[in-house]
């Protein structure tokens, strides 16, 4: 392949040391914007549902049963109202998966938008090799559960901060 260009040369020809530097960024800056341009679309996704505003209470949704649940013998309890081994159903106001208050949800869905712009261009300047303290702060967010895809990016902010701290890439680095 003459005139192609490779991060590796061939064996015994000495490799330019900031050439070395920029292809060991690459990888693993492409997988955090990867993860991070997916983690920017989920909470968009989930700002825009218009699904998320129907109730998430069952009582609201179907009325509570009119005639009191009877114990496996037929026999009520004492006060009539049947053997309960105690706890709240949903049919009682138990909610359903509805930990996070409503007006709390904007909120987070936001703060992980903006962690995600900064993965994103922390990412984009690792590949440029500028701006080393964006790029370190970009792996750490990436490490951190403040977006959807916390576990896979996981794995390529630890990758990319291991490769970032080292004093051969860093040196390297615009800032």
């Amino acid at each position: 392949m003459s005139g192609a260009t490779s991060p590796e040369a061939p064996r015994g020809t000495p490799v330019d040391a900031r050439t070395l530097a920029t292809a060991r960024v690459q990888a693993p800056s492409l997988g955090l914007l990867f993860f991070g341009l997916l983690g920017l679309l989920t909470p968009i996704i989930f700002l825009l549902d218009p699904f998320d505003r129907l109730p998430r209470d069952v009582s609201e949704v179907e009325p509570p049963a009119a005639t009191a649940p009877e114990s496996p013998g037929g026999e009520t309890g004492e006060d009539g109202a049947g053997a309960k081994e105690g706890g709240s159903t949903p049919a009682e106001g138990g909610q359903l998966g509805d930990e996070v208050p409503t007006w709390l949800r904007p909120i987070l869905h936001g703060l992980s938008i903006i962690a995600c712009l900064v993965i994103i261009v922390g990412a984009w300047q690792m590949r440029q090799m500028k701006h080393l303290k964006l790029a370190r702060i970009a792996c750490l967010l990436a490490m951190l559960p403040v977006q959807m895809t916390f576990c896979l990016s996981f794995v390529f902010g630890f990758w990319a901060g291991v490769i970032v701290l080292r004093d051969d890439v860093a040196e390297y680095f615009e800032s």
